[in-house]
């Protein structure tokens, strides 16, 4: 899989779009860094769809998932 360096500048676009969107995302995603990226915390995500179909899913972090967060978030 090739690596489109145009994706990055896209991505950050993007991100300074949805931080104006949504201000209490990265507050949020600090507070999460700060006390609960640590292997054994378990995350949950539940989508509600327009249709009102709910998705729900959820992780246990692994030792490699947090280093691959911690890559990403800094």
């Amino acid at each position: 899989m090739a690596f489109n360096p145009l994706s990055l500048i896209q991505l950050k676009q993007k991100f300074q779009i949805f931080r104006k969107d949504h201000p209490n995302m990265p507050v949020f995603g600090k507070a999460l860094k700060r006390s609960a990226l640590k292997v054994g915390c378990q995350y949950r995500l539940t989508v509600t769809t327009l249709d009102g179909e709910v998705l729900e899913d959820g992780i246990t972090l692994t030792e490699n998932d947090v280093e691959m967060i911690r890559i990403f978030v800094n």
